[in-house]
């Protein structure tokens, strides 16, 4: 097996099982992160210049405000989902994130909002975004978001990510950006953790 097969199959690992906090769970197939159901309104509108802007979901940012998924709309954005007690895969997210962000030149930074998602709507709030925006040094141009179950699922199900509650708590999910013009077209996206952001950061760039 050569180096990059190695790399690979750490990088498969982390994706899908990083943020178990080495708990004992059930076998390695019910661990599988699962994908969600698309809601009817994009089903209905599905294509390439489809929106991503169909949800009506309420959440609340960091800063304790309130908004409505679709009530995004306007800034072109990085998104993708984490959970704030994830020990690894979500942090080396984060990164990647801010590789993107640092990969674009100081105008356009302050053009494109940062949004990530919670999968933990019984652990995180506010005050755990906050201070998990602290920790990651995350400036002003993010947005870290929590909701209720339903709302979490329906926003993974339109961002195209997987993940699966376990037993303990714990989450273990897919690893994915998505760039979105102001409109909610996807123009960008990276799955995986490390590696390259080049592509990501092109699509934001223009």
């Amino acid at each position: 097996m050569n180096v990059t097969h190695v790399i690979l199959s750490v990088l498969t690992t982390l994706a899908l099982g990083a943020c178990a906090h080495g708990k004992n769970h059930a076998d390695h197939h019910t661990n599988r992160p699962v994908e969600h159901e698309l809601p009817k309104a994009y089903e209905k509108s599905s294509g390439a210049s489809a929106s991503v802007y169909v949800s009506e979901t309420s959440w609340v940012n960091q800063r304790g405000q309130k908004m409505t998924f679709n009530k995004l709309r306007g800034a072109p954005r990085l998104m993708s989902m984490v959970f704030t007690r994830c020990p690894s895969a979500c942090p080396l997210l984060i990164s990647d994130m801010k590789r993107v962000q640092n990969g674009l030149d100081e105008k356009r930074r302050r053009q494109i909002r940062f949004t990530v998602f919670s999968f933990d709507s019984k652990h995180d709030t506010p005050e755990t975004l906050r201070a998990f925006a602290k920790k990651m040094n995350l400036d002003d141009q993010w947005d870290l978001l929590v909701s209720d179950p339903t709302s979490t699922t329906e926003v993974a199900a339109l961002l195209g990510i997987q993940y699966k509650e376990l037993p303990g708590g714990d989450f273990v999910h897919s690893n994915r950006l998505i760039a979105f013009d102001g409109d909610g077209v996807t123009i960008g996206e990276k799955d995986g953790l490390g590696g390259s952001v080049d592509a990501v950061t092109k699509a934001l760039a223009h």
